[in-house]
């Protein structure tokens, strides 16, 4: 009698033991892949890792690495080889035009205001300054087509690989070069010993269409399919930038831990200051939040891509959509 009362106790604790099991539901996976990097303005991604905020949320993390250019990565996640890309969004309308429909979406805006800049060694006041003037431009960078559209000068484009530009600057092989700001201060600053006072550094963002910087994108079947998961994907990555802005030390160290020996903490702790301050924790979005909707912005931006480019523009929902 002891023992049948014991197996009965048993089995009914079994039973409840996998009656459990059945109702924990795994945590919905997600294959991320970015353009370069990692730098400092992916911090708030490892840092959310780290920090259990996405786990918190029902979500793992996969990180698939450096997409080796934001064209490359937004066709990674259009063909469904990854299912969110950090890119800028210009690339996001041009990836999409390759295609009859829309194969990738914005779901978040990260950067407030665009970061593309011209360096030069002699200070200009106008763009029409740079006639004649010996500039790297890499054909392929963002902000070399961005030049281009916003400027009818005629420089002498030298084509440099873009892990080339600052050393080329510096041997003085070119009088100035077009790059982002967070990607080519630091370097030199630190590796080549310039001051912020000496760098004459011209901002394109008031200059262009080109109003925002980077951007999350999703794959646009995997967003009509996985709707409220990408929902949680949103939350978990405005509380990890928030969580960024209040513990920066402890963001970078999630940085360092994914960077490995590469790391160097002087040139990303100037990448993260600039991020946070300049582009993706402006007065504005402090104001308005993180995931404010900005179709009418990117309507306007699309719009001027897409006739600098030659391209057909199509609705704002091929490649934006607004979820909150």
């Amino acid at each position: 009698m002891i023992l049948k009362m014991l197996l009965t106790g048993v089995l009914a604790f079994l039973l409840a033991f996998l009656l459990t099991l059945s109702q924990i539901q795994a945590n919905d996976n997600i294959r991320i892949l970015y353009t370069q990097g990692p730098h400092a303005f992916h911090a708030w991604l490892f840092h959310g890792m780290s920090q259990g905020i996405y786990s918190d949320n029902g979500i793992d993390i996969e990180i698939v690495g450096n997409g080796g250019g934001s064209q490359k990565t937004n066709l990674s996640a259009a063909l469904g080889h990854v299912d969110v890309s950090i890119t800028d969004f210009a690339s996001v309308v041009i990836v999409n035009d390759k295609f009859e429909e829309s194969k990738i979406k914005t779901i978040m805006v990260l950067d407030a205001i665009g970061g593309d800049i011209l360096i030069t060694r002699n200070k200009i006041t106008e763009l029409s300054e740079i006639n004649g003037m010996r500039l790297a431009a890499n054909p392929n960078s963002t902000s070399a087509k961005l030049l281009r559209i916003v400027t009818d000068a005629k420089p002498d484009y030298i084509n440099i690989p873009l892990s080339l530009k600052e050393i080329s600057f510096e041997r003085e092989e070119v009088e100035g070069f077009t790059t982002f700001k967070s990607k080519s201060v630091p370097h030199l600053v630190t590796q080549f010993g310039y001051s912020l006072d000496e760098l004459n550094i011209t901002p394109l963002v008031s200059r262009n269409p080109w109003t925002v910087g980077f951007v999350l994108n999703a794959n646009s079947l995997w967003v009509e399919e996985h709707r409220q998961v990408v929902k949680r994907f949103i939350n978990a990555s405005k509380m990890s930038i928030e969580s960024c802005v209040l513990h920066k030390q402890l963001c970078l160290w999630s940085l360092q831990n994914q960077v490995g020996s590469r790391f160097n903490l002087a040139v990303e702790e100037y990448r993260l200051d600039y991020w946070l301050k300049e582009s993706v924790y402006t007065d504005m979005v402090k104001e308005l939040g993180l995931n404010y909707d900005r179709t009418e912005d990117l309507k306007i931006y699309t719009k001027n891509i897409t006739e600098a480019l030659d391209m057909n523009l199509r609705p704002i929902s091929d490649y934006y959509e607004h979820i909150e």
